[in-house]
């Protein structure tokens, strides 16, 4: 999985078939690539729960889409491009105003970037975020994302947790009263295959982050930086969906729990956040 899919999953919420994204865990003997080229792309949807982005609880209720869309270029050896849209759709219309068109479509991400690869076992990542909302229920602003991961399989082995730290700095924001914060977000991921399988290996990933505000990204109810926001852990299974010829790409699918604890005391949701939040969500992701 390119360090583009984790900031898919780790800055915009969503992904998690992606996360598996039909990549064999550690036991399971590598597929040949069916697409040997420079483009590929990925797309996929999730059905969650419960929008929870960085700590804050947007949306608990009703049904709620996440579509996306992802196109990645090998432009160089170890550096790839990327671009992509992430979106989410909520049948409860989450604090449109009354009458609006786009009432339902709450989201509206587009993101572009670059990872690079030549640095093993550091990658690194930079993207630029986008955030719009169709439903007018936020002002858009904009984000620059530096990304830092660190491959620790060589020294872990089946236990590497693959650490990374994400710091994303807001800028050109039209919500009132927002000035550019900045936010930090430290975690890993364990990963392990439940099943081996030729045709259909399930895969477990146990996600673990803890959110950060360096500059008044969570702030308290006086108006002061907050420092923790949210701690965050997960259990992810996933599975190819290998019914599905390979003309077709490469299809998988996954379900997960993520558990969160919650800084009540950040400003999280105008004070309606849940110290405890428990959301489950169901996936399904595309390769080419």
């Amino acid at each position: 999985m390119s360090i583009g899919q984790h900031l898919t999953k780790l800055g915009l919420a969503g992904g998690v078939a992606a996360a598996f994204a039909v990549v064999p865990a550690a036991a399971q003997e590598e597929a040949p690539s069916l697409n040997n080229g420079a483009v590929s792309f990925s797309l996929g949807m999730d059905i969650p729960t419960a929008y929870v982005f960085r700590g804050f609880e947007l949306e608990d209720t009703g049904l709620i889409l996440q579509p996306y869309v992802e196109a990645s270029f090998a432009i160089a050896e170890d550096v790839d491009f990327y671009i992509g849209l992430w979106n989410s759709i909520h049948e409860n219309e989450t604090g449109a105003p009354a009458g609006d068109s786009n009432d339902e479509w709450f989201e509206a991400d587009f993101y572009a970037g670059v990872s690079l690869g030549m640095f093993d076992p550091i990658s690194l990542d930079i993207s630029y975020i986008h955030y719009l909302y169709p439903s007018n229920t936020f002002g858009d602003y904009k984000e620059i994302d530096v990304a830092i991961g660190f491959d620790d399989s060589e020294l872990l082995g089946d236990w590497a947790l693959s650490p990374y730290a994400l710091f994303a700095f807001e800028f050109d924001t039209t919500n009132p009263g927002d000035d550019d914060n900045i936010y930090l977000e430290l975690g890993g991921e364990l990963a392990f295959s439940l099943v081996e399988s030729e045709d259909y290996p399930i895969d477990l990933t146990v996600p673990i982050a803890i959110g950060l505000s360096l500059d008044e990204f969570y702030v308290d109810a006086g108006g002061d930086n907050e420092f923790f926001g949210f701690i965050s852990i997960g259990a992810n299974l996933g599975m190819p969906l290998s019914f599905i010829p390979d003309e077709f790409g490469s299809w998988s699918a996954g379900a997960g729990l993520t558990f969160y604890i919650l800084n009540d005391d950040a400003g999280l949701d105008d004070g309606d956040n849940d110290e405890f939040n428990l959301v489950g969500t169901l996936g399904v992701a595309m390769e080419y």
